[in-house]
């Protein structure tokens, strides 16, 4: 967020995309004047699959997730991201959960508090917040994603 306020400083005819670990935040639309298209990763998947594309414009999207980051002990699979009333490693079904809201630091405060709800209460809090979400859950055969209405106003139909 502090990075696209310093860029909107600056003359820039249509916009720009700022991407920083994660986080990605736009400002305008591209030189052609269409809106930023953003791709998802497919959780578990080969780099550059992706689950769906999204458009972005004067928007922010982060993604938090555990397919690059944990550990496995005992057939139980711990993600990096720490449950606050625990105090322990997460280890529901929930991999990855994509946010799109006006800024980043929301967005990736959503993304996170999601994580560690888990699938059930993250889909949940996100349609009583009207999130624009997507979250990816391990299953028996494979990752399933879920998205809230708000979520599928974003993606790119092609």
């Amino acid at each position: 967020d502090e990075v696209l306020a310093l860029l909107k400083q600056y003359p820039v005819s249509k916009g720009f995309m700022v991407e920083i670990g994660g986080e990605i935040g736009t400002v305008g639309v591209r030189a052609d004047d269409t809106p930023w298209k953003i791709g998802i990763q497919q959780p578990d998947a080969a780099p550059g699959t992706l689950s769906a594309t999204i458009n972005l414009t004067t928007q922010a999207m982060a993604t938090s997730g555990d397919y690059f980051n944990f550990f496995e002990v005992g057939g139980v699979r711990y993600s990096h991201t720490i449950a606050p009333l625990t105090a322990r490693p997460v280890t529901h079904a929930l991999t990855s959960t994509v946010v799109i809201t006006e800024n980043c630091a929301e967005a990736d405060a959503w993304a996170t508090a999601l994580l560690v709800l888990g699938p059930d209460q993250a889909y949940d809090i996100a349609i009583e917040h009207n999130l624009a979400v997507m979250l990816f859950e391990r299953t028996d055969t494979g990752i399933s994603s879920q998205q809230t209405p708000a979520f599928n106003q974003a993606v790119v139909k092609e």
